[in-house]
C-alpha cells in the first residue's frame, strides 16, 4: 500500500483540503502483505472522521492499512475541520465538497479510480477487516 499525503485546491470551499490517500501497490514480503498492485478501475472508500480529530485519525488510532491491504481498495481520507459535513449559510459548503467535489478532484489526481458507484474489489464480509 501507498499512503500519499496531499494538500489540494477547493474551488467549492475557496482554501486548501488536506487528504490522505492510500493505494493499492504490489508488494512482495511486506510484513503482513502480499499484494498484486491494481492499475486500473480501482475501487474507492471515502472515509471520514469524526468530530474529535481530523484526517489522520485514521492513521494514527486504527490500523486501515493493513485492513484495506489485501483489497485493492483505495482510501480516499479528507479533512473537514468541525463542519458536520453540512453547507452552512457562510459559504463553507462541506457536503457539497464531499458529494461532488471530492470525487472529481480524486479522479483528476489519481486517474485509476473507479467511476462506478457499486464497484467492489471481492465480496466483503463487515468483519473481513478484523480477521487476521
Amino acid at each position: 500500500m501507498a499512503l500519499l499525503q496531499v494538500n489540494a485546491f477547493s474551488n467549492v470551499l475557496g482554501m486548501e483540503v488536506m487528504l490522505d490517500v492510500i493505494l493499492p501497490q504490489e508488494t512482495k514480503k511486506a510484513f503482513g502483505t502480499d499484494v498484486k498492485g491494481v492499475t486500473e478501475d480501482v475501487p474507492v472508500l471515502y472515509l471520514l472522521h469524526g468530530m474529535n480529530g481530523n484526517h489522520s485519525v485514521w492513521q494514527r488510532r486504527t490500523a486501515i492499512e493493513r485492513y484495506v491491504s489485501n483489497m485493492g481498495l483505495a482510501v480516499i481520507i479528507p479533512s473537514t475541520d468541525l463542519a458536520w459535513y453540512t453547507d452552512t449559510q457562510y459559504d463553507m459548503n462541506y457536503w457539497t465538497f464531499i458529494a461532488d467535489e471530492l470525487p472529481k478532484i480524486c479522479h483528476e489526481l489519481f486517474p485509476q479510480l473507479t467511476t462506478k458507484k457499486q464497484k467492489h474489489s471481492q465480496p466483503v464480509s463487515p468483519w473481513a477487516a478484523m480477521e487476521l
